[in-house]
């Protein structure tokens, strides 16, 4: 029984069984995503097709980030709103996106969040940008790391055509948010950091990479 609205479960049944077509596109593990409740979905990001693709592997709905330009674009602009899309900032997360990704994970949705902030130039998994382990530790939701791998390979950055390259994305184990009570003396910022290095590990294990140090 899906739990997606008819829109979305359109549109991404549609776009699943094209990227099968171009990217040989499989998913693994997306079972660990929970049917239910808020969840952020922290992935690494090589490519425009990174959001499609996760939400291509999903059995519920899923809200995710755009550039602010894509919300001026005629048409465009309406499909992603209606697919559940935030505005940001080229700078990156404000405080209004902030609070707009807090919001739709304590209402219960599935957020993408890129934790790098934007994509890699040159397909290697970045230092983190984006503060998602203080966006998680608002909300008091799990997030689910995720490694996309191939997107790079189907269409880099720069690049306005994709490639036949395959695409996988593996998901891991939800991993709950540190709380306040927690006792280990730490200030809630260095707390979140470290939630946030925790994420980012993990993602790199899925992916078998290693990760580029600030």
């Amino acid at each position: 029984m899906s739990s997606m609205p008819p829109f979305f479960f359109f549109v991404s049944r549609t776009l699943k069984v094209l990227c099968k077509i171009l990217f040989r596109f499989e998913h693994h593990g997306a079972e660990n995503v929970p049917q239910t409740g808020g969840v952020i979905l922290a992935s690494n990001h090589a490519s425009h097709l990174d959001p499609v693709v996760i939400a291509c592997s999903l059995h519920r709905s899923c809200n995710a980030m755009a550039k602010e330009a894509l919300f001026k674009v005629p048409v465009f602009s309406w499909v992603i709103r209606k697919l559940g899309a935030y505005p940001v900032r080229p700078s990156g997360v404000d405080r209004t996106s902030i609070r707009q990704c807090v919001e739709a994970a304590k209402s219960g949705n599935a957020l993408i969040i890129f934790p790098e902030g934007q994509r890699t130039d040159n397909g290697e998994l970045q230092p983190a940008r984006a503060g998602v382990g203080m966006i998680a530790a608002m909300a008091g939701v799990p997030v689910v790391p995720i490694y996309v791998q191939g997107s790079y390979d189907a269409l880099p950055r720069g690049s306005h055509w994709p490639r036949l390259a395959k695409i996988h994305v593996y998901f891991g184990k939800p991993i709950l948010p540190p709380t306040e009570g927690s006792g280990d003396g730490r200030r809630p910022r260095d707390r979140n950091d470290a939630f946030t290095d925790q994420i980012m590990a993990e993602i790199a294990r899925l992916g078998g990479v290693k990760l580029l140090r600030n």
